[in-house]
C-alpha cells in the first residue's frame, strides 16, 4: 500500500538525516570535510613570577600544498631579547623529528635549526614576523605533525590596590581548532577569577589548576581573562581604577548566556534524533487511515459518476494536484457526450460543437478550446494540435518572452490543475497544515540564523559570547531538509485524513487502476461492449493507464474505430502537450539565464594570531 510505503520512506530519510547530525557532531565537524589543514591545540600556562606558556600544536595536514606550518603572533616575538614595551619571548621550540624548526621575530631576524639549507631561504621569503614554526621542502605530505613552542608572556597588566587583570588572546586569525585544551597552573593561589574565552568551553577546576575545553572555528578567538589578587608577575603595569568592576562589567553575562546556548542547541540535536518518533505519533493522530478490505484487483469502475478529471485530482498520486491526463481524459469524456467531434487524418482536428458544461474544469478545457482555435463562420471553434506546437515554436523562435509567460500560466492552471474546496471534501488536512506550520516556522529559524551568522563574519557579533552558531544552523537545516522532504515529496493526504468512506473508495480506485495496468487480467474480463471500452479508456487515461487498456486493444486485435479515435486523439495531445512546453520552457529559462547577472572582554586581550600554513 502506498501509505505504508511513504510512511517507510519518510522513517527512512529522517533516520538518515538524524545519523548525518549525529556523525557530523562526534565523528567529525561537517567544517573539517574539505578543509586542507585544522590543528588541535593544547596550551598551559603557569602562573610565576614570570608567565611561561607552552603551546602543543598537532596539524592535521589534508593536503600537500603546504610547505610551512607555523604559529603567528600579532604582538613582538623575541627569542634572545628583551623589550621595552609588552612582548612574547620564544625560549624554545621543538618541531617534529626531522622538520628544519624557526622563529622569525618582530624585526624579521630569522634564528632556528636549519639542516637544509634552502629552509632558510623558504622562511625569508615565506613567513611573517613574529612568528616560529616548521619547514619542508618538499611540501608536506598527509599526515600529522607537532609543533611544540614555549614562551615567557610580559602582558600589559591593569592594576589598583587590590587587584591586577591580564588579557590573554592566544589566537584570533587561525585554521580551525578541532579540539582546544588550557591547562592553568595557579601554585601561588593568585586567581579570583577566569573568564574562558574559547567557544563552547567547559572549565574543571582542581586543587591548584583550571583545564578549559572547547574548540574553536576558524578565525574565531582563543583567550583566557584572569582577574588575579595584586601580583607582581612580570609585565608591563598600567595603574586602574576599579579593575575588579570593569572585568566583571566586560564578562557580565558569559556563564549565563554559554549555558542558555548549550541548553538550546542540545534541544535541537535532540529533537534531530527523534524526529522520526515525532513524525510516527503526528502520523498515528492525524494520518493514518482506517482499514478497508479491497480486493486487489477491480474489474469494473468503482464509480462512474465521478467525472474523469476529478477521479485524477483527487484518487490519482496527490488529492490537491491533478496533472496532465485530467485534461486528456475531459477532452476524451467529452467527445463521448458529443460535445467534441473529431478528426484524425490527415490532421488531428477538435470539432467543439456544444460549450454548454456546467463543471469549472471542464469550462476551463472549453476555453483552452476557443482562445487557441479557430472560430468558425457558424461560431463554432475547432482547434489542431499540430497549429498550435507551431504557434508556440514560433513565438520561442522570435522570444516573445511575455506571450510565452502568459501561455504557460494558461497551462500550468489546466494541466496541473487545483481545486482545493473540491479536494478538502474528500480530505481531512490537520496533518498537513501542522508539518506546513512547522515548515514555515524551521525556514524561519533558519533564515534568522543564517542572517545572524552572517552578520557575525562581518562584524564578530560572537566575540562577547564565543558562541558558535554553526551548529544551531546544521541542526535547524537538517530538519528542515527533513520537513521539505515531508511536505513536497509526499502527497497531501498522506499527512491527512480521508473523510468518511472515501478511503476505501481510493482503494478501490486503487485496485481498479492495478487491474487496467495487468494485461493479461484485461484479456481475462475483456468485454465486447464497445461503451465498456470508452470508459476504460477513459478513467484508465485519468489514471495514467491508458497506454496499458491501448496495449491490450492491439494485442487482442479489437478494431473499435470510436476507440481507435480516442487512443489517437489522446497520443497526439500527449505528444503536442508536452513539445510545446518545452519550446516554452526552453526559451524562459534561456531568457532567465542571459539576465542573471561581504582592554577588558572578549574582544581584547594580548596576543593573537594562531596556526596556519603556507
Amino acid at each position: 500500500m502506498k501509505e505504508r510505503f511513504y510512511l517507510v520512506l519518510v522513517l527512512v530519510f529522517t533516520s538518515l538525516i538524524a545519523f548525518l547530525g549525529y556523525y557530523f557532531t562526534f565523528k567529525k565537524d561537517l567544517r573539517l570535510v574539505f578543509e586542507p589543514l585544522y590543528v588541535d591545540y593544547k596550551a598551559t600556562l603557569n602562573l610565576n613570577k614570570i608567565l611561561q606558556l607552552d603551546e602543543n600544536y598537532n596539524f592535521y595536514v589534508e593536503s600537500d600544498r603546504f610547505r610551512m606550518l607555523c604559529r603567528n603572533w600579532k604582538v613582538p616575538l623575541t627569542y634572545d631579547r628583551g623589550l621595552n614595551r609588552p612582548y612574547i619571548k620564544a625560549v624554545q621550540v621543538l618541531g617534529d623529528v626531522n622538520k628544519d624548526w624557526y622563529v622569525k621575530d618582530y624585526n624579521g631576524n630569522i634564528f632556528g635549526e636549519f639542516k637544509h639549507p634552502q629552509s632558510k631561504d623558504l622562511v625569508r621569503k615565506l613567513a611573517y614576523n613574529n612568528e616560529v614554526g616548521i619547514v619542508e621542502q618538499r611540501h608536506f605530505t598527509e599526515g600529522i605533525y607537532s609543533l611544540m613552542p614555549t614562551y615567557h608572556v610580559y602582558p600589559p597588566i591593569e592594576k589598583d590596590n587590590k587587584n591586577s587583570h591580564i588579557n590573554l588572546k592566544l589566537a584570533d586569525e587561525h585554521v580551525f581548532y578541532k579540539n582546544v585544551e588550557i591547562v592553568i597552573n595557579d601554585p601561588l593561589n593568585l586567581i579570583e577569577n577566569i573568564f574562558p574565552h574559547v567557544t563552547n568551553f567547559k572549565v574543571t577546576k582542581t586543587d591548584n589548576s583550571y583545564i578549559i575545553e572547547g574548540y574553536s572555528p576558524t578565525n574565531s578567538i582563543v583567550g583566557i581573562e584572569f582577574l588575579l589578587k595584586n601580583t607582581n608577575i612580570e609585565g608591563f603595569p598600567k595603574w586602574v581604577k576599579n579593575v575588579k568592576e570593569k572585568t566583571l562589567e566586560a564578562n557580565s553575562g558569559l556563564f549565563f548566556v554559554q549555558n542558555i546556548y548549550k541548553i538550546f542547541k542540545n534541544l535541537l540535536f535532540i529533537l534531530l534524533l527523534t524526529y522520526p518518533v515525532a513524525f510516527i505519533f503526528i502520523y498515528y493522530r492525524y494520518g493514518k487511515e482506517r482499514k478497508f478490505v479491497v480486493p486487489e484487483f477491480l474489474s469494473f469502475i468503482p464509480n462512474n459518476s465521478r467525472k474523469p478529471y476529478e477521479v485524477n485530482l483527487v484518487f490519482k498520486g496527490d488529492s490537491f494536484y491533478a496533472d496532465e491526463n485530467a485534461f486528456y481524459a475531459t477532452i476524451l469524456d467529452l467527445m463521448k457526450r458529443g460535445k467534441i467531434k473529431v478528426e484524425t487524418s490527415p490532421k488531428l482536428v477538435l470539432h467543439l460543437v456544444d460549450t454548454k458544461v456546467e463543471d469549472d474544469y471542464e469550462k476551463l478545457v472549453i476555453e483552452f478550446i476557443k482562445n487557441h482555435g479557430t472560430k468558425n463562420t457558424d461560431n463554432t471553434y475547432y482547434f489542431i494540435p499540430d497549429e498550435f506546437e507551431k504557434k508556440i515554436k514560433s513565438y520561442a523562435d522570435r522570444k516573445f518572452y511575455g506571450i510565452l509567460k502568459t501561455l504557460k500560466k494558461s497551462l500550468d492552471k489546466l494541466f496541473r490543475y487545483q481545486n482545493k474546496n473540491l479536494s478538502r471534501k474528500f480530505v481531512d488536512t490537520k496533518g498537513e497544515k501542522i508539518i506546513r506550520n512547522i515548515l514555515i516556522f524551521n525556514f524561519v529559524f533558519i533564515l534568522l540564523i543564517g542572517i545572524i551568522y552572517f552578520l557575525d563574519s562581518v562584524f564578530k557579533l560572537q566575540n562577547k559570547y564565543f558562541l558558535d552558531l554553526f551548529p544551531i544552523f546544521f541542526y535547524g537545516l537538517l530538519l528542515l531538509f527533513n520537513n521539505i522532504f515531508i511536505y513536497f515529496f509526499t502527497p497531501t493526504q498522506f499527512l491527512g485524513r480521508w473523510k468518511d468512506e472515501f478511503y476505501k473508495e481510493k482503494l478501490q480506485w486503487d485496485a481498479f487502476r492495478k487491474f487496467l495496468s495487468d494485461l493479461a487480467m484485461i484479456k481475462k474480463y475483456a468485454p465486447e461492449d464497445i461503451s465498456i471500452w470508452k470508459e476504460w479508456l477513459i478513467y484508465g487515461t485519468a489514471l495514467g493507464a491508458a497506454d496499458k487498456v491501448e496495449k491490450a486493444l492491439e494485442d487482442l486485435n479489437i478494431k473499435i474505430p470510436e476507440v481507435q479515435q480516442y487512443k489517437t486523439t489522446r497520443r497526439k495531445l500527449y505528444h503536442s502537450y508536452h513539445n510545446s512546453y518545452k519550446s516554452i520552457s526552453s526559451a524562459l529559462s534561456s531568457n532567465s539565464s542571459s539576465s542573471s547577472g561581504g582592554g577588558f572582554g572578549g574582544g581584547g586581550g594580548f596576543g593573537g594570531g594562531g596556526a596556519g600554513g603556507r
